[in-house]
C-alpha cells in the first residue's frame, strides 16, 4: 500500500468511526419518556378519569449584529415547561387545568415579561357531558386551541 492510499484509508476509517460515534450518541438520548408512562398507569388505574400532562421545551434563541433596542447581540436559551391534570369527577364532569412557566436564563439586563415568566394558568376549564356524544354539553372557561382539530377545520 502506498502513502497515498494508506491516507485516503485512514481517512475513510476516521469518517465512519465519527458517524457511528453521532449515530451511538444519537441512540443515547432516545429514552423513554417517563411521564407518558406514569400517565399510562395512572390512566389505567383510574379507569381513564385522571390524566396528566408534562412539556419541557428548549429553544435556542441568536439575534447577534443586532445594535439596537433593549436586547442587543442576544444570545440565550427560551425554555417552556408546561404541567397540567385533567380529571373526570363522573361521566359527565371534567375539570382541567394546565399551567405555564417560560424563562430566558441568560437573558441578563431587564428582561421583557415573556423572558422571566413565573408559572400561570395556562388554561384552565371545565366540561359538561364530558364523555357523551350526544345532546347538551358545554365547556366554561380557558382552552388553548387544537388547530389540527377536525371540529375546526383547519386540518
Amino acid at each position: 500500500m502506498n502513502a497515498i492510499s494508506e491516507f485516503f484509508y485512514l481517512k475513510n476509517a476516521s469518517t465512519i468511526a465519527a458517524v457511528i460515534f453521532l449515530a451511538c450518541s444519537t441512540l443515547h438520548s432516545q429514552i423513554p419518556d417517563p411521564g407518558k408512562e406514569l400517565n399510562k398507569v395512572l390512566t389505567n388505574k383510574s379507569d381513564n378519569r385522571v390524566r396528566l400532562s408534562f412539556e419541557f421545551r428548549v429553544r435556542p434563541e441568536a439575534r447577534t449584529g443586532v445594535l439596537f433596542g433593549l436586547s442587543q447581540n442576544l444570545e440565550t436559551p427560551l425554555i417552556r415547561t408546561r404541567v397540567g391534570a385533567q380529571f373526570e369527577v363522573n361521566n359527565w364532569f371534567r375539570i382541567s387545568a394546565m399551567g405555564q412557566d417560560a424563562r430566558a436564563p441568560e437573558y441578563g439586563g431587564p428582561a421583557p415579561g415573556s423572558a422571566r415568566d413565573t408559572m400561570d394558568l395556562q388554561e384552565g376549564y371545565i366540561e359538561l357531558s364530558a364523555r357523551q356524544k350526544v345532546g347538551f354539553g358545554a365547556v366554561l372557561g380557558w382552552q388553548m386551541i387544537n388547530f389540527r382539530s377536525p371540529d375546526i377545520g383547519l386540518v
